[in-house]
């Protein structure tokens, strides 16, 4: 319930600031700055991983292996975000994101 509350605050803040209310494209992500980027796709694992932790009241399986995916000694997860934003730039990023977590690591 809180991180239901939690992603509808933030829903409404986004709504709040930005001009525009639709979602930012991975093409928009590809424009920015590969230090933007790295803030950009970090924030979306890291409120990913919020939400897992905070439905389950701790950590789970799941949230472990999204660590280990993109945070993990050797990843290539960042690359194959890059990678997948290339190749659908007219698609949401943090869908984008989550599709990829999801197949690594389970819904």
């Amino acid at each position: 319930m809180r991180a239901l509350r939690i992603l509808l605050l933030t829903g409404v803040m986004v709504a709040v600031v930005s001009p525009r209310l639709t979602a930012i494209t991975g093409g928009e992500v590809l424009k920015m700055t590969e230090k933007e980027q790295f803030g950009y796709i970090t924030g979306a694992i890291d409120t990913m991983l919020y939400l897992e932790q905070a439905g389950a009241g701790g950590s789970t399986p799941r949230s472990r292996c999204i660590l280990d995916w993109f945070y993990g000694k050797n990843s290539r997860a960042a690359g194959q975000i890059v990678a997948t934003f290339n190749s659908y730039q007219d698609r949401p990023a943090v869908g984008l994101v989550k599709l990829l977590v999801d197949r690594a690591c389970g819904k």
